[in-house]
């Protein structure tokens, strides 16, 4: 029986050759270690930037969608340019139409750790079907590691500042800022004539009594914050319902010639209706180009798709235009309705009406639509007239012109702000690992939109860009 053991030099040998194979083993452990690490943080941020901006580009691209019943979204997309790496955006759209609902999304980045070292992306939405009661539905982080979110939007070659076609807020309401009355007779009317914008049909412009004198012209110049071009009113129904008595719409909103002295009617009226307030207004709009006795303003500029109406950039300062329509003839029965020509607005006894003011006639001087300016002037045509029942229906008369009174409007158009409303939204950001890899620091320098990243560490970093384009928009701008 052998009974010697080991060497001192064999167990020597023997742990050295296992400290070698040991050491191989956790060698090889930790370069997998890390190698599976780097392939898993290049994973994250690749699938955390894809997913990220497939998120945002949905929103962005339904930007501006409404329901046909539903009112304007006048800023569609709004850009928060940082200065920094910290860009967000809002984009308001139609979620759902019964019930209805509208809804704003936010995307801004917000510090997650005290010293701002690592940011995460939020995304924050909201109901604002009640502008005024907006209700926060969530407020939720989406991505972790977001270094730098960017936004930059573009209109074609539309440059900040420009007045030119399609590169204003297309379709929004514009909203006089100031609403002066003007006439060359003894009339004073001190009325505030901005009721007649104020979206409010319980209120109205009125010039009545002593103020009232049917001598002269009338006309009230109307100035906005911004250059507008025109492009549609929307003019409620008239004054007659303040009077009582009621309208029987199945007869009809059309005058007839009734009796025998010539003399129109309105057969729908019940009496009171329209006895003792205004039935009908007749105006036309006019944009001058100088300051003249019944206009103000430094000129405007000819801002069409080409030079048809005029040279297109030219600032013109001499002459007029006025409001393009043609309803063709009004000057018989059964149309005709105060004996408005073709190329004024008509208050309706009821019904709210909508005019194209881009409607083309060939005329040259009716091209208003293809002018923009901060000033337009309502050109009153004729007085408005009230119901005489003295023969038991409304017999319309202007009694020797007792008073004018406009009802509400509105007026939408190309405003021209000096912002632009994209059609293109540019998406960058930049995601780094949440580790650090290797012991030699990294040189990173990415530019992103008006952007420019620096920094020197040891993380991974990958970024990613990509453009949406705001479909709704973009058609409503051609």
């Amino acid at each position: 029986m052998n009974n010697k053991g080991f060497s001192l030099v064999e167990m020597m040998i023997t742990l050295a050759i296992s400290a070698i194979i040991i050491g191989a083993a956790f060698g090889s452990y930790t370069i997998i270690a890390r190698n599976f690490q780097w392939q898993s943080d290049m994973k994250y941020m690749s699938q955390t930037a894809r997913d990220v901006v497939e998120m945002i580009t949905k929103d962005i691209r339904n930007a501006g969608f409404r329901f046909e019943s539903s009112s304007v979204i006048s800023d569609p997309v709004k850009i928060y340019d940082a200065g920094d790496a910290l860009d967000r955006i809002e984009v308001i759209y139609d979620e759902t139409e019964e019930p209805y609902k509208r809804v704003k999304i936010e995307y801004k980045l917000k510090p997650y750790s005290s010293n701002s070292s690592r940011n995460r992306l939020i995304k924050i939405k909201t109901d604002i079907t009640d502008p005024n009661n907006p209700i926060p539905i969530f407020e939720s982080p989406i991505a972790d590691h977001v270094e730098t979110l960017q936004f930059e939007g573009t209109k074609g070659s539309c440059q900040e500042g420009q007045i030119v076609y399609g590169c204003g807020k297309a379709d929004v309401l514009v909203t006089p800022i100031r609403a002066e009355f003007g006439t060359n007779g003894r009339s004073t009317c001190s009325d505030n004539a901005l009721k007649i914008f104020d979206l409010n049909p319980a209120t109205y412009w009125d010039c009545s009594g002593s103020e009232y004198d049917n001598s002269g012209n009338y006309w009230i110049n109307l100035e906005f914050a911004n250059d507008v071009r025109p492009t549609k009113l929307v003019l409620s129904g008239s004054l007659g319902g303040l009077s009582g008595g009621s309208f029987d719409l199945s007869q009809g909103e059309f005058t007839t010639g009734y009796q025998s002295d010539g003399s129109y009617d309105l057969l729908g009226a019940i009496e009171p209706w329209g006895k003792n307030s205004s039935i009908g207004m007749i105006f036309r709009f006019y944009r001058e180009s100088d300051n003249g006795n019944n206009t103000e303003g430094d000129g405007y500029t000819c801002v069409w798709i080409d030079n048809t109406y005029c040279e297109v950039g030219e600032l013109i300062q001499g002459g007029g235009v006025r409001s393009n329509l043609d309803f063709g003839d009004r000057g018989s029965s059964p149309n005709h309705w105060l004996g408005a020509n073709v190329y004024s607005f008509a208050v309706q006894p009821i019904s709210t009406m909508t005019y194209n003011l881009e409607e083309i006639d060939g005329v040259h001087d009716h091209y208003l639509f293809a002018t923009s300016s901060k000033w337009l002037t309502i050109e009153i045509s004729d007085r408005a007239r009230y119901c005489d029942y003295s023969r038991g229906h409304c017999d319309l008369t202007d009694g020797g012109g007792r008073f004018i009174q406009i009802p509400d409007m509105k007026i939408y158009g190309e405003s021209f702000d000096g912002t632009i409303v994209p059609t293109e939204i540019m998406v960058g950001l930049i995601v780094r690992s949440p580790n650090e890899h290797g012991n030699v620091e990294r040189s990173h320098a990415y530019s992103i939109g008006n952007y420019s990243f620096t920094k020197n560490d040891k993380y991974l970093r990958d970024f990613y860009t990509t453009s949406a384009t705001i479909r709704n928009l973009l058609y409503q701008s051609q």
